[in-house]
């Protein structure tokens, strides 16, 4: 079992076992210097904050709709944002983003930890915002002034997010659920909802010369990568597999870019072209521009669907219609493995 998979299985332990002990935590940290009883109408408010640490890659990407909403919706107030980690931030560069504050919420930075949270709790707030109110988010937004507090209203968060009103979304992907919150504020929300990164035009360009360099005459150019945690990650040999049903079916050759991390140095193929970056948006805007992704770990694959690729998910443990693709051009399918041969089943989409 990877470090990283056990610490996750570890941290899920830790809740079950804590969770009743979380509401009376939170209710002596909530910083209700700035409180007022009533909800503010929507045009009174002037400096928002949303909070959400996590360290996962693809819980960012999910982020994203909510954070393009509340720019739409409040376009004359600073928006704030409290991550986790630096790295984070990159996500949402040029989004118009007043300041981004990082909780660095870990036991090695404890130090750090304690001095921007400090930072954080000088600034006052009209509106704090929860899209997905863990024991981390909870305990931060209760250190947070602000005169209203929102969130998902339940046992574990009514504490603190004394001005939320709804109970669930009616939403059913992870990335859209988040959204009920703002209609719970009177809000309505446009039917095409933004899921995407921001580039510039320089990012733009540099992704469409790093695809040429990539690419082959007379042959589509698809990327894939082989990473995944957990039950997700797939062998060697299924993943050849894939790659051959994929060519099947499109009924012709097709040049392979395989994606390397710090997880997956060695490529598949010895004489496969290789995307090796160490900037997310760097690759994002690379994969946009080739032919397709193929990927059966869903961080990768909302980096890429929020970059603007086309993606072929490949789901074999995670329910593709809640933490499925978003892009239109992108593609969930359920793949059944068998010995010999592997079966791809597309998936029908779900909002």
């Amino acid at each position: 079992m990877a470090v990283k998979t056990f610490f996750r299985n570890l941290d899920k332990k830790r809740r079950r076992l804590t969770h009743r002990l979380e509401p009376a935590i939170a209710r002596r940290l909530n910083n209700r210097s700035k409180f007022v009883e009533h909800l503010l109408p929507n045009e009174k408010v002037k400096r928002i904050v949303i909070v959400r640490n996590n360290g996962r890659i693809g819980n960012m990407y999910f982020l994203l709709p909510f954070v393009h909403q509340v720019l739409r919706l409040y376009p004359k107030a600073r928006v704030d944002l409290v991550l986790s980690f630096p790295w984070q931030g990159e996500v949402f560069q040029n989004l118009n983003i007043n300041h981004i504050y990082y909780s660095h919420l870990s036991l090695k930075t404890i130090g750090q930890s304690s001095a921007s949270i400090k930072e954080l709790t000088k600034n006052s707030y009209d509106l704090l915002l929860a899209p997905s109110p863990g024991a981390c988010d909870i305990f931060v937004s209760a250190l947070i002034p602000s005169q209203n507090k929102v969130s998902f209203k339940n046992k574990k968060t009514e504490t603190v997010f004394e001005h939320s009103s709804v109970t669930q979304s009616d939403f059913y992907h992870g990335a859209y659920k988040p959204l009920s919150i703002l209609q719970g504020l009177g809000h309505e929300l446009p039917k095409q909802l933004d899921h995407e990164i921001l580039f510039t035009t320089e990012e733009l360009v540099d992704g469409i010369k790093q695809a040429h360099r990539l690419s082959q005459d007379n042959k589509l150019s698809f990327a894939f990568f082989r990473g995944a945690r957990g039950k997700k990650q797939l062998t060697d040999e299924e993943w050849k597999a894939i790659l051959r049903e994929f060519e099947r079916q499109h009924d012709q050759d097709i040049h392979w870019v395989e994606v390397l991390s710090p997880d997956v140095r060695a490529p598949l193929f010895p004489d496969t072209d290789i995307l090796d970056c160490k900037s997310l948006r760097v690759l994002g805007a690379t994969l946009r521009y080739l032919d397709g992704f193929l990927c059966c770990d869903t961080g990768p694959l909302h980096l890429a669907d929020a970059a603007g690729a086309t993606c072929y998910g490949f789901y074999t443990e995670t329910c593709p219609q809640r933490f499925g693709l978003m892009g239109r051009d992108c593609y969930p399918i359920k793949l059944h493995v068998e010995p010999s041969k592997v079966q791809f089943e597309p998936v029908a989409r779900m909002a």
